[in-house]
């Protein structure tokens, strides 16, 4: 265990998340076809990491209605 800034890391921990990521990039470069260019890996990697956090947001609740986003673009 680190303490980096007050914060205390657990290496095991991160070594999990990492292999868990690296696992998911393999499966995802897996089902690309075998023309993708390095462009369309790194942009399904992007998609993904930008899908996860979302969902991950929903799940905790960082979410605002459709209604309050439209009232909140047009009181600009």
């Amino acid at each position: 265990m680190f303490f980096i800034v007050g914060l205390r890391i657990n290496l095991g921990m991160i070594k999990k998340v990492m292999s868990i990521a690296k696992e998911e990039a393999k499966k995802l470069i897996d089902q690309l076809p075998d023309h993708a260019t390095w462009d369309d890996i790194m942009y399904e990697l992007y998609v993904k990491k930008k899908l996860a956090v979302a969902l991950n947001a929903a799940e905790e609740g960082h979410v605002i209605s459709h209604n309050e986003v439209k009232k909140r673009l047009l009181s600009l």
